[in-house]
């Protein structure tokens, strides 16, 4: 049992919904569509953990105020040096997501779940980051 569920066993009233992700390589689009199904469901406030808290954690929390309908710019500050995201470290290709949404707005306004659907390409989010 990890540490997340040693804490949430003595709070009766709490939920814990696990998203498996990977910080090291730019999320798959089934991911990605899970995520405002999730955001939808939890009720406010809630705690978003991974690991270190820093990646994962961050492109989750971008999703979700992009979700909420927040503009790129504000959503990139999750994914920032200031929650310890490093953006030249393997785990910033988290940050060329948010680089494709940018891109796919140039097209025209667009929800978030209709990018996920249709726009969103992990294999070019990854590759983008890799040059």
């Amino acid at each position: 049992m990890g540490r997340i569920e040693r804490l949430l066993r003595g709070a009766p009233d709490a939920a814990l919904v696990g998203v498996r992700r990977d910080a090291h390589a730019a999320p798959c689009a089934a991911t990605l569509r899970q995520l405002p199904e999730v955001f939808r469901r939890l009720e406010r406030p809630f705690l978003l953990h991974c690991k270190s808290g820093a990646d994962r954690s961050g492109l989750a929390r971008a999703l979700c105020v992009l979700h909420e309908g927040a503009a790129v710019a504000q959503a990139r500050r999750h994914l920032s040096l200031r929650y310890l995201h490093m953006c030249r470290a393997s785990a910033g290709v988290l940050g060329r997501v948010l680089d494709h949404r940018s891109r796919w707005l140039e097209q025209g306004p667009s929800g978030i779940e209709n990018w996920v659907r249709s726009g969103y390409d992990p294999e070019a989010a990854q590759a983008g980051f890799e040059r």
